[in-house]
């Protein structure tokens, strides 16, 4: 698509057809998954050539790396994305592949800035061809990579697998958690887990390179509910996948035999009675070792499960005798929301009614996140307390009408 300066590319921009962009890349998505599915090599590479070559994968990936461009706080108001809707034209033009010698972009008057940009469009391009793979081999017991796959998720089955496998006090769980854990990518071993044309996997091996491996993928856990951290997070998550499925065995009791559970890098394993930890260590061990994960960052510890013990952004107490698992925040996340409370509040650049409203919508979804917590775990008496303390003294309301605020924020 030439760029033709006698029309309005701000109207032409916001009137492109995106639903039926959308609509074409995931018919695309769709297919690939069924050649995935029935190992269909050819096809596989087609249909990925295909959602590269894509006008509408590339009109979205543009869309999508504009956006996270212009809510940067370091990007110039003057930069070509914030400004030019003719530069996003211009983008989805330049859409090039790397080759192994370095980039192939046409050179312009945004030469210092298209290969910048370029990587991120690229980035969003190669996950979207390498998202329907995932989807086919992904373990039950994986979560963190997709909205239904989220937290929530995980510590319901956690929850319900503890009710169903918990039967004594000795009874043990394993909890692996992993900090600053990949030395460096082992390429061999991430291009066998699944299909990529040469350029694509040349182009996704330059984009590794360019990025500080440990960084990129702290980022991609710190930041995994973020779109601009999706492709390290997918490729974590294809490194990781299957360790949750060491301590699996068939139960014909239960609805399934998963005993093992992953969010993003951090595992819980649970234990029969009589097991012995050790084997599965070993086995955990030998598969990082062979995805050249650093051993020494990683901690593994066996845990009772009558005593409390932190499990991804909760606390869990499992109270045999009553056969009742009982959810709360962990002290860390309860400190998180009151120090975020906290912020909103004293942030002056809104009103204050404006900002108790924004106080009342993260309640909401910090209640909406620990949905399955016990009811009793999730009072919040030392932030009214603060609350109304900084209502009384900053403000003209009487007694009753910051109690009347307070009320109405909280009982939700």
């Amino acid at each position: 698509m030439k760029a033709d300066f006698s029309i309005d590319y701000a109207y032409r921009w916001k009137s492109l057809p995106w639903k039926e962009f959308e609509k074409t890349l995931f018919q695309l998505q769709c297919k690939l998954y069924r050649a995935v599915y029935n190992k269909d090599k050819q096809s596989i590479n087609y249909f990925q050539r295909l959602i590269f070559t894509s006008r509408a994968a590339k009109f979205l990936a543009v869309r999508e790396v504009t956006k996270q461009i212009r809510n940067k706080k370091n990007v110039a108001r003057d930069h070509p994305s914030n400004n030019h809707y003719q530069y996003k034209f211009k983008l989805v033009e330049n859409v090039k592949l790397f080759t192994t010698n370095g980039s192939r972009l046409n050179q312009d008057e945004y030469n210092h800035i298209l290969p910048i940009i370029n990587e991120y469009l690229l980035e969003n391009i190669i996950y979207y061809a390498l998202e329907p793979i995932y989807e086919v081999y992904y373990s039950s017991g994986a979560y963190g990579w997709k909205v239904s796959k989220n937290e929530n998720n995980a510590i319901f089955d956690i929850r319900e697998t503890l009710r169903f496998y918990s039967k004594s006090t000795d009874q043990k769980v394993l909890k692996v958690s992993c900090n600053n854990f990949l030395k460096r990518i082992n390429y061999n071993f991430l291009f066998s887990l699944f299909t990529l044309p040469k350029k694509m996997q040349s182009t996704l091996k330059h984009i590794l390179l360019k990025k500080k491996t440990s960084t990129f993928f702290e980022d991609s856990l710190m930041n995994s509910d973020k779109k601009s951290d999706k492709l390290g997070n997918l490729i974590l998550h294809l490194l990781l996948n299957g360790i949750e499925d060491l301590n699996n065995h068939k139960d014909l009791k239960a609805e399934t035999g998963q005993k093992g559970f992953r969010y993003n890098a951090s595992l819980i394993f649970i234990l029969d009675k009589y097991q012995d930890p050790n084997i599965l260590i070993d086995n955990i061990k030998m598969f990082l070792k062979r995805r050249l994960f650093n051993l020494e960052n990683i901690t593994i510890e066996t845990i009772q499960i009558r005593d409390d013990f932190d499990c991804f952004s909760w606390s869990i107490r499992a109270n045999i005798d009553k056969k009742k698992i009982v959810v709360s925040p962990s002290t860390i996340s309860r400190k998180n929301f009151k120090s975020k409370i906290k912020k909103i509040v004293k942030d002056t650049r809104f009103n204050l009614d404006k900002r108790l409203e924004i106080v009342q919508s993260n309640y909401k979804l910090w209640l909406h996140s620990n949905q399955y917590c016990c009811s009793a775990s999730l009072h919040v008496f030392s932030i009214k307390k603060w609350l109304y303390t900084y209502i009384r003294n900053n403000s003209t309301k009487s007694r009753s009408q910051s109690k009347e605020i307070l009320k109405n924020i909280f009982s939700v």
